[in-house]
């Protein structure tokens, strides 16, 4: 696998996975590929700890189920695109006290969640 860039979910139906904890979302998307692709993946291991499950996959002990945002380049690990449609959407919540005062960048970094939250809303493909 690790050769390719993309891979659909119904050829991991044999793989081994270590899994985040619930709690994330991850084990739902994964409950939700499994149930319409009709595969039953076998999990190994559940942690709450990002950094122990890339341990463990590094140390070859099964495959990850992670965001593209959860693995870096320091990880040495390999990442592959999910090709199954639709792709799950993550919704993600921004939440402050109305009286937090934010610098420079912090206003700038909130812009533009507001931006890229507007524009998602307007693109009629989503």
């Amino acid at each position: 696998m690790a050769d390719r860039r993309q891979i659909g979910f119904a050829e991991l139906k044999d793989q081994q996975f270590i899994m985040l904890a619930e709690g994330f979302v991850h084990p739902h998307v994964f409950k939700a590929l499994s149930k319409v692709n009709r595969i039953h993946p076998k999990v190994v291991y559940r942690t709450s700890d990002a950094s122990i499950l890339k341990s463990m996959v590094h140390a070859g002990a099964g495959i990850g189920f992670l965001t593209e945002t959860g693995v870096t380049t320091a990880d040495d690990l390999v990442s592959l695109d999910l090709t199954d449609e639709p792709q799950p959407t993550f919704y993600i919540s921004l939440a402050y006290r109305k009286s937090q005062r934010f610098s420079e960048t912090q206003q700038a970094l909130l812009d533009s969640f507001i931006q890229i939250a507007r524009d998602y809303r307007l693109d009629s493909t989503h």
